[in-house]
C-alpha cells in the first residue's frame, strides 16, 4: 500500500481547469496509468490530500486559489526545496 501512496500523480479538477484527466491530459494519463496511479482531486486542497502525492497538476485554474491553498503549497515547496539540499 505505501508503494501506491508513494507513485501518485494528482490532477487538480476543484478549480474548474481548462485541461482535465478526461479532457486534455486523456492520452497521458492512459500512458501513466501503467505506472502511477492517477486521480482527480475535485474537492479544497488540503495537507491530507497531498500526501504520498508525487506530482500535482493544475492547467489552467479558472478559479483563484484560497489563501488557505497558497500557504499550503508554498510550505510544501518549501520542504521539498530543503529536502533537496540535504
Amino acid at each position: 500500500m505505501e508503494k501506491e501512496l508513494r507513485s501518485t500523480i494528482l490532477f487538480n479538477a476543484y478549480k474548474k481547469e481548462v485541461f482535465t484527466t478526461s479532457n486534455g491530459y486523456k492520452s497521458m494519463q492512459k500512458r501513466l496509468r501503467s505506472h502511477w496511479k492517477i486521480q482527480s482531486l475535485k474537492d479544497e486542497i488540503t495537507p491530507e490530500k497531498l500526501i504520498g502525492v508525487k506530482l500535482w497538476i493544475t492547467a489552467g485554474p479558472r478559479e483563484k486559489f484560497t489563501a488557505a491553498e497558497m500557504l499550503w503549497l508554498e510550505m510544501c515547496i518549501t520542504s521539498i526545496s530543503i529536502l533537496k539540499k540535504l
